[in-house]
């Protein structure tokens, strides 16, 4: 999570503190909340629903990570080839090597 400056129903300034409560105490009389990773400048902030949508006229529409079942249903309607799938299984099994990696590294701290 990061937290963001709103300001015109839109994501202004992506502070650097890494907490809500350590950002309102640097700046009290603005708006601010916690915001997704992958949010970025530019987005639309909904107040009424607290959600964040990417602007058309935002250079960074980052889209938001995919669930696992949006991944697993990728896979299955993929259709692909025997060697397509194979090659497919070993980028998988090496992201998820990595992500365990970044766990044990993480708890090591």
């Amino acid at each position: 999570m990061k937290t963001v400056q709103i300001l015109g129903n839109k994501v202004h300034w992506i502070t650097p503190y890494p907490s809500l409560e350590e950002a309102s105490l640097f700046a009290p009389d603005i708006i601010l909340k916690e915001a997704p990773d992958y949010i970025e400048e530019g987005y639309l902030y909904d107040a009424e629903s607290d959600t964040f949508l990417p602007s058309d006229d935002s250079e960074n529409n980052a889209e938001p990570p995919a669930t696992l079942d949006q991944l697993k249903d990728l896979i299955i309607n993929a259709n692909l080839s025997a060697e397509e799938n194979k090659e497919m299984i070993l980028v998988l099994a090496s992201a998820i090597a990595e992500v365990y990696e970044r766990l044990d590294a993480e708890a090591l701290k």
